[in-house]
């Protein structure tokens, strides 16, 4: 028979320890009647209807039978308990919201795309989704064990072959519009439905037209930016891309709950980090008036933080208005390095990942004169240096994103200029990029 006292202290457990919410708060998060009606269940006066534990497994992403009967696998038990712990605790607003977003995250995967038997991932993106998509596409690869591809929507309808060679019940593919409204990631799903393959798409708003042509949408729940460069779409794309990856890797029985815990712990971390390496790099930029008639860049990683290059460059070409260009360290002395000149700045992105070569290049940028910076995570000193702290599987990827946010805020505003000014906005009406 089932247990109303046992059933109490399971939501209770549930309540304070893993959601840590209050009566009131974790009543309407499962639309439950109010915090009188919670104490009841949890000091275990009656049953709970079946209605009601539907709710409750349903807004907190929980197994039914969990509540019922208790928790079989103390792995999943644990490895639920730490991945909203890790979550929970950010202390910046900006990510704050990944704890319910996981769960959802969870339940997708878990109801409609059957993780376990997932084989290979097509994601299409633009812009920042793309860069952050390919930022995040070899961690998912190497610790989930799947193939990932990241297209831009032109190349997929285009160019995207392989596709027609991949079984479709193991292979899903993902759309990443953060309006949910972009016209070439809708026309790159549309392009594919037909084939049968199953849809997931990542966005910020509730029934936009992406949702409507996917089988499963997770929303992001970021608040709005007013500025073209946003950055807060960006960061949380990067956490949830990191934070499936890590589920999926443990679903699939690809790494230890150990492991989990150190990967999410490295996520933890760096969002704990965030303002001070934030703090530190506007400092660092007031010390040096770094950005000073600054009228082209190039931004140079290499690895996952390849992506960051092409992040970083996006941003500040949105903020500056200026040209910018990115390149992995290997591909730089093939040509581009002919371009350099007294008045170009250059900046690095050195996470470890061909090391050497990070060091070479900021020497020569050294002795030439050019206008340098180097973002470390190796705790080299000099004042052309912004150190980060190391986080060796997740190649800092969160931090070294807040030093290039940073950057590209400080640079417009030390040269006088705003970074919303009007520059070609017509454009993308012009072009019909958003979908109405």
């Amino acid at each position: 028979a089932l247990d109303k006292i046992l059933i109490g202290a399971r939501i209770r457990e549930l309540r304070e320890l893993i959601l840590e919410e209050t009566r009131e708060e974790f009543a309407k998060r499962c639309n439950l009647s109010d915090e009188r009606y919670i104490g009841q269940l949890e000091r275990g006066e009656f049953l709970p209807s079946l209605e009601s534990l539907y709710k409750i497994a349903d807004a907190t992403g929980v197994n039914l039978n969990d509540l019922l009967i208790g928790k079989k696998n103390t792995n999943k038990s644990m490895m639920r308990e730490n991945l909203l712990r890790v979550i929970k605790n950010s202390n910046t607003n900006e990510l704050k919201v990944y704890n319910t977003c996981f769960m959802r995250l969870k339940r997708a995967f878990n109801t409609k795309l059957e993780i376990l038997d997932m084989e290979a991932l097509y994601i299409v993106a633009h812009g920042s989704s793309y860069n952050a998509a390919s930022a995040i596409a070899p961690f998912l690869s190497k610790w989930a064990k799947i193939r990932v591809y990241v297209y831009t929507p032109s190349a997929f309808i285009n160019n995207c072959i392989s596709i027609q060679y991949e079984k479709k019940e193991t292979t899903c593919v993902m759309g990443i519009s953060q309006t949910g409204t972009s016209r070439g990631v809708l026309e790159a799903i549309e392009s594919i439905r037909p084939e049968g393959f199953k849809i997931l798409s990542i966005t910020n708003e509730k029934d936009s037209p992406i949702e409507k042509i996917s089988d499963c949408t997770y929303y992001l729940q970021v608040n709005e930016e007013e500025s073209n460069a946003k950055t807060k779409g960006y960061s949380a794309t990067l956490v949830v891309l990191l934070a499936m990856s890590i589920q999926m890797a443990f679903e699939k029985k690809q790494i230890s709950i150990d492991t989990l815990n150190e990967l999410m712990d490295e996520i933890k971390n760096q969002i704990q980090d965030i303002p001070d390496c934030i703090e530190n790099t506007i400092q660092w930029c007031l010390k040096n008036n770094y950005g000073k008639n600054m009228n082209n860049i190039y931004v140079i990683g290499n690895g996952m933080n390849f992506a960051t290059a092409m992040e970083g460059q996006l941003k500040l070409m949105e903020t500056q208005c200026i040209p910018t260009m990115f390149s992995d360290i290997i591909e730089f002395s093939h040509g581009m390095h002919r371009s350099l000149n007294e008045e170009s700045f250059v900046l690095l992105i050195n996470d470890g990942t061909n090391e050497d070569l990070m060091n070479k290049t900021f020497d020569y940028c050294k002795t030439k004169k050019y206008n340098i910076c180097m973002i470390d995570t190796k705790n080299h000193t000099d004042d052309q240096i912004i150190d980060v702290k190391e986080y060796k599987h997740t190649h800092s990827i969160l931090l070294i994103t807040s030093v290039i946010q940073a950057i590209s805020a400080f640079v417009p505003e030390n040269n006088g200029t705003d970074p919303n000014r009007d520059a070609n906005n017509d454009y993308t009406d012009w072009m019909e990029t958003r979908v109405l």
